[in-house]
């Protein structure tokens, strides 16, 4: 089951939050990134993404551990739960668990 949900319906929802945002929304993705010292049109490109409940500083501080040839950004999740608390895609927690699923996106 969570390899069903880590490969097919986590992505699905995350891409429908993101068809649903304002084409018009001026709302800036929040990241950090650590750039290698030469950058050319070839530099490899790691993109960290944090689970629910979390930021991007979360695994940013993996960074020291990857080679410096690449630029590593780490995003932050457009959703606020809590302060410093974010989300790709809407969950309930109000019914002692963590729920999600199409329904939360009113589809």
């Amino acid at each position: 089951m969570f390899n069903l949900m880590t490969r097919i319906i986590i992505p699905i929802l995350l891409l429908i939050s993101i068809m649903q945002m304002n084409a018009n929304d001026t709302t800036t993705l929040h990241y950090l990134k650590r750039e290698p010292k030469d950058i050319t049109s070839k530099t490899p490109i790691i993109i960290l993404l944090h689970g629910v409940g979390s930021n991007e500083e979360d695994l940013f501080s993996l960074v020291n551990q990857l080679p410096d040839k690449y630029l590593v950004i780490s995003a932050r999740a457009p959703i606020p739960l809590n302060s410093n608390s974010f989300a790709w895609y809407q969950v309930d927690f109000s019914k002692g668990g963590m729920q999600f699923g199409i329904d939360s996106f009113g589809i």
